[in-house]
């Protein structure tokens, strides 16, 4: 288990540590550190010497700069957009949006929503269509039934049932 303080919200972070980020966790382990990764501390003179977090970030994010030119991608690749992309994926995956902003280090899901607000979604087109699906089914099983909400029938517009909306708010301004 790898626990961090994430330095933006000061909030705990937890992450099981899989066995393919241990073989890489491995393969770049130092010795003579109590540092996991390398980035916050430099050898200056045969000694290791704490590097400030900012100036770790930056050293960080130009080597991701130099990884993305050695790759041939042109996209400015920083910290920011290996988290971006963390989230964006497992939101397109399916991941919850509670459990994203948790792992994330995020104090409430509003902040995880501009992470993934930028994405096609073609799962929440699907949705929509299921749930416009089923609400038909349900209003064709229940036709001629009282409605559940208002006591009222649908009424059909070009072979769908659509719920008798404009009538009741007629009614209620009558009243």
């Amino acid at each position: 288990m790898l626990t961090y303080g994430r330095r933006k919200t000061g909030r705990q972070v937890r992450v099981a540590l899989e066995p393919c980020m241990l073989a890489i966790l491995e393969k770049y382990r130092m010795d003579g550190t109590d540092y996991l990764f390398s980035i916050l501390y430099k050898v200056k003179d045969g000694r290791q010497v704490s590097v400030s977090y900012s100036c770790a970030l930056n050293r960080y994010n130009r080597s991701l700069k130099l990884l993305a030119w050695q790759a041939g991608i042109s996209a400015n690749l920083t910290s920011y957009v290996a988290h971006h992309s963390w989230a964006s994926i497992a939101y397109e995956q399916g991941v919850g949006l509670p459990v994203i902003s948790k792992a994330l280090g995020h104090t409430n899901t509003e902040t995880t929503l501009v992470y993934i607000e930028g994405i096609k979604d073609e799962r929440l087109a699907k949705a929509n269509r299921e749930q416009l699906e089923r609400g038909g089914e349900t209003r064709r099983k229940d036709k001629g039934k009282q409605g559940r909400r208002t006591g009222r029938t649908s009424r059909k517009d070009n072979g769908r049932n659509i719920p008798n909306f404009q009538k009741e708010q007629g009614e209620r301004q009558a009243e």
